[in-house]
């Protein structure tokens, strides 16, 4: 489960991209309705043990249009 918030009165969500399987390289980015709290479910499995470091990255828009990429705040988390 990936569970994405915004400070009260923040920007809103309008896109998360992932990288599930510790590439280190994000999928391009899923579009989302406008929200300040977003909870997205993805499964990924890995073939062998060991450790691996999965991201997401939210994007945050200052503009009203989400369609544009003008306004646009990257945010990156890993686990």
């Amino acid at each position: 489960m990936i569970a994405v918030g915004t400070p009260r009165r923040g920007l809103p969500i309008v896109a998360i991209a992932t990288d599930l399987d510790g590439s280190g390289l994000l999928g391009e980015p899923i579009a989302v309705a406008p929200a300040s709290d977003l909870v997205v479910t993805e499964r990924t499995t890995f073939d062998r043990p060991g450790t691996y470091f999965i991201a997401v990255r939210a994007t945050t828009q200052a503009i009203r249009d989400a369609g544009t990429a003008a306004g646009r705040v990257y945010n990156i988390a890993r686990a």
